[in-house]
């Protein structure tokens, strides 16, 4: 399932992942933080391609379920 993520990097700020409708694991990547040089935001591509998250936001990467129960049964401190 495609999703829409956002995500702190270490490097780049919050970056957002938008899934490409026409291409199934394509993806588009915007920054949030305008000031950002090219180091940095090839930084953040390669900590999000390698956490995972590019795949998970293109649904070509499937949670496992056990992680995801484990997940949502942590409650909110909020």
């Amino acid at each position: 399932m495609k999703t829409v993520l956002s995500v702190k990097t270490p490097v780049g700020g919050v970056v957002r992942i938008v899934p490409c409708a026409e291409n199934g694991a394509a993806v588009a990547l915007n920054w949030m933080e305008a000031t950002l040089t090219d180091a940095e935001k090839e930084a953040s591509r390669l900590y999000l391609f390698d956490e995972g998250f590019i795949e998970r936001a293109a649904g070509t990467l499937e949670p496992d379920l056990e992680i995801e129960r484990f997940l949502k049964g942590i409650p909110d401190t909020i």
